[in-house]
C-alpha cells in the first residue's frame, strides 16, 4: 500500500508536461513570449516542488509559488486539470468558477481556448461560474446555432425563501439569438437593440478576425474625436473592402462577403441604420423602426455567423 501510495503522484501527472505548457500558453497567449513556458516539471512524489521554466532561459526552473502572480498560478493548475482530462480522453468537463481571481484579459483566452481551439470539440461542457460578462461572452464567442444547443440555468437570489430559486428559462445570451427572439415577439426595438450588439460583436471579434487570417487586417477608421465609439457602418465598410480585394486567399469569401454587402445594402442615413450605428435615446413622438429592415438585419446577421463557423 505504501509502494502504491508514494508512486500514485508520478502515476497521475506522467506525461502531461508538454500537454500542460500547450494549454498554459494558450491560457496566456496575449502575454509577452518571453513570459510564456518552455518547459514544466511535474511533482512525481510527495513534498516535491512544481518548477517551471520560460522561453527566454529554458534552462533556468524557478518555484511556480515563488514567481508567478495568482492568476498565473490559477492558470498552471487548470492547465494540469484540462491536461489530465485530454490524457484520459474523458467525455467531459465539470468547472466550478474557472475564472475567478483571474484578470479580464486572460479569461478571454480561457475562453477561447476552451470553446473555439481545437482541445476539446468534442467534449460536453459543465459549466457553474459567478460571472454573467463571462457566460455572455462565452454564448456570443460560439456560432449562434451552437450557442441555441446549449442549455443555460440560473440560480436565482434568494428574497426570503429558504428553498433554492432556480430559472430554468433563460433568457439567450447570444445576441443574434436574442435579436431573432424579439422579433419573432414584435418587438422590434428589442430586435434591434440585440442587432447593434450583434454586429458589434460580429464585426469587432470574428470578421476582424477573418480578414487577418486570410488578408490585410489594417483598417484604416474615421472617429469623431478621441473618445467616440467606433462606427459600425464605417468598420463594416472598411472590412468589406479588405475581403472584396483579389489578392485574398480564402476561396470561400463570397459566403461571408454577400451578407455583408446585404448589410450595408441598406441605407445608411436610415433610422435603422443610424441605431446600429450608435443606439438611439427615449425620445417622444419618435418614428416606428420599419419591421422588413430590421427583418433584413436580423437575418444578414444570422446568415453571417453562420459563414464564419
Amino acid at each position: 500500500m505504501n509502494a502504491y501510495k508514494n508512486g500514485l503522484p508520478a502515476q497521475l501527472v506522467a506525461d502531461l508536461g508538454e500537454t500542460v505548457v500547450e494549454l498554459y500558453n494558450a491560457f496566456n497567449r496575449n502575454d509577452a513570449e518571453h513570459e510564456k513556458l518552455a518547459s514544466i516539471r511535474l511533482p512525481f512524489r510527495q513534498n516535491q516542488r512544481l518548477e517551471i521554466s520560460f522561453k527566454k532561459d529554458s534552462d533556468k526552473y524557478f518555484n511556480e509559488l515563488h514567481i508567478l502572480s495568482e492568476g498565473h498560478i490559477r492558470c498552471v493548475g487548470l492547465a494540469i486539470l484540462t491536461a489530465k482530462n485530454l490524457k484520459e480522453n474523458c467525455p467531459l468537463f465539470i468547472f466550478d468558477d474557472p475564472v475567478n481571481a483571474i484578470d479580464d484579459d486572460h479569461r478571454e483566452s480561457i475562453r477561447k481556448t476552451l470553446f473555439e481551439d481545437s482541445f476539446f470539440t468534442d467534449k460536453q461542457m459543465i459549466l457553474a461560474c459567478h460571472g454573467e460578462e463571462f457566460l455572455k461572452d462565452i454564448q456570443n464567442l460560439l456560432p449562434a446555432e451552437q450557442a441555441r444547443l446549449s442549455k443555460t440555468i440560473s440560480f436565482l437570489p434568494k428574497t426570503g425563501e429558504s428553498h433554492i430559486c432556480v430559472d430554468l428559462n433563460c433568457s439567450p445570451r447570444n445576441y443574434i439569438i436574442a435579436a431573432r427572439t424579439h422579433f419573432d415577439k414584435s418587438e422590434i426595438r428589442d430586435a434591434l437593440d440585440k442587432s447593434r450588439k450583434a454586429l458589434e460583436s460580429l464585426t469587432k471579434g470574428k470578421v476582424w478576425r477573418y480578414v487577418n487570417l486570410f488578408g490585410d487586417g489594417n483598417l484604416s477608421i474615421k472617429m469623431r474625436s478621441a473618445t467616440a465609439p467606433i462606427q459600425l457602418r464605417n468598420l463594416t465598410e472598411q472590412l468589406k473592402s479588405k475581403i472584396k480585394k483579389k489578392d485574398f486567399s480564402d476561396p470561400n469569401k463570397t459566403c461571408v462577403l454577400n451578407p455583408i454587402q446585404s448589410l450595408l445594402g441598406i441605407d445608411g442615413n436610415s433610422r435603422e441604420w443610424r441605431y446600429l450605428n450608435k443606439g438611439t435615446h427615449e425620445e417622444a413622438n419618435r418614428a416606428e423602426f420599419e419591421r422588413q429592415t430590421v427583418s433584413q438585419i436580423v437575418t444578414t446577421l444570422e446568415e453571417l455567423d453562420n459563414a464564419l463557423q
